[in-house]
């Protein structure tokens, strides 16, 4: 099943004079205030005692204020101590390039990465070819050595770049390659492309409660699309245009029934809306989809993924319009490859129970087929197989040994 998400803004226009922005490099990190730049410079050889400024928040380099312990709590702008800091698993030595940040190629074991020129202090030029379900290109470091800077001090990422024009792309932002948050654009050719941090399409480990700490930066090909294209990344700055971005969620998703991380979904085509935001009480959703296409809403199972097999079947409390034809899915993601899962078909009978019989697997799919023992989040969406609108408000979720 492929991902369809709504593409962050890409917006053309003369930076913000009353923008706190940053840019964080290697060697210096600068912020600038309307026409008025401040640069701190941090010498190579600085011992690890030694505190720095970024902005009005003093950062010790040993791990001080800014420090990171891997948690979810945003902090304020500023580098940790090199050793929490994750891997974006380069395929070469990372070198000198935009920024002052430290560039290497990044690619999935069946996609290729290949610098086209050297990065240097100008550009970053990357050839990428990546299949379905797999992504390529290039990945910059914040800091040399690597460490946590606080990317939620800032609500906008602005870069110049040139993409082929109508290229979906990724922008990722992580500690690691499995901890971090990604944003979807399309190609304008060579331009200023504007990201809003606050609404990245997806997140990992899990949607909700996000803090946007991170080493460093990937520019890479959309993982849903075979790509064979060139992407070249000129300059990059974070900003503060209306404030912190804080803790942000992907998918606009929230803490709803069950404890559950709630998230509204349209995979392909069609269009899905919280109509309330999720609450412990209640998730409420309205989504439409055309054939081979699929909306609405789900939530991420805790600690996942989980063994479903240990239980006899999932009950779903809710009000759907009576005839209103939906299917509760059980679904696993896996790096590299297709989503697999299960589909137990429903028809809407206003409130009450609905049920998915876990015995019941003549609904899964995928190769190999699904069998429920790893799953990672449930579905509560529209059929795939034909158009369909969903209205459902879901006010309690039990697996049932």
């Amino acid at each position: 099943m492929a991902f369809t998400f709504p593409f962050a803004a890409r917006v053309q226009r003369p930076r913000q004079s009353n923008a706190r922005c940053i840019r964080l490099t290697g060697v210096s990190l600068a912020v600038r205030f309307g026409l008025l730049c401040v640069a701190a410079a941090l010498c190579a050889a600085c011992s690890s005692d030694e505190t720095v400024f970024v902005g009005r928040v003093p950062i010790d380099a040993a791990g001080g204020a800014g420090a990171t312990d891997g948690g979810t709590t945003a902090g304020a702008a500023g580098a940790s101590g090199a050793a929490a800091a994750g891997d974006l698993a380069c395929l070469d030595e990372p070198t000198l390039g935009p920024e002052g940040y430290t560039w290497c190629t990044v690619a999935q074991a069946s996609s290729t990465a290949t610098w086209l020129s050297t990065p240097s202090p100008e550009e970053a030029r990357v050839h990428a070819v990546s299949p379905e379900f797999s992504y390529s290109g290039m990945a910059a470091y914040f800091t040399d050595p690597p460490s946590v800077v606080s990317i939620g001090e800032f609500d906008q990422l602005v870069f110049e770049a040139d993409v082929p024009v109508g290229e979906i792309f990724e922008i990722y932002i992580g500690r690691d390659t499995l901890t971090g948050c990604g944003y979807v654009l399309t190609g304008a050719g060579e331009t200023e492309y504007v990201v809003d941090l606050r609404s990245p399409y997806w997140c990992w480990p899990s949607l909700c409660g996000n803090d946007l700490r991170a080493v460093g930066i990937m520019f890479r090909t959309h993982w849903r699309s075979a790509v064979d294209t060139t992407l070249v990344v000129t300059q990059v700055e974070f900003q503060t245009v209306s404030g912190p971005a804080g803790t942000v969620n992907g998918l606009n998703a929230g803490i709803g029934p069950g404890g559950y991380c709630w998230f509204a979904f349209a995979w392909d085509l069609g269009s899905a809306s919280w109509q309330v935001p999720p609450s412990s009480g209640l998730a409420h959703v309205r989504a439409s989809s055309p054939a081979d296409a699929s909306a609405g809403m789900g939530f991420e199972l805790l600690d996942a993924p989980q063994d479903l097999t240990v239980f006899s079947r999932l009950e779903l409390d809710a009000t759907v319009p009576s005839g209103t034809e939906f299917s509760i899915s059980a679904v696993v993601e896996e790096i590299e490859a297709e989503p697999r899962g299960c589909a137990w078909p429903q028809v809407g009978a206003d409130t009450t129970t609905y049920v998915a019989d876990f015995s019941d697997l003549s609904g899964c799919w995928g190769t190999p087929p699904f069998d429920l023992t790893a799953t990672t989040r449930v579905e509560l969406a529209t059929p795939w197989a034909d158009p369909g609108e969903l209205d459902m408000r879901a006010t309690a979720i039990r697996f049932v040994p």
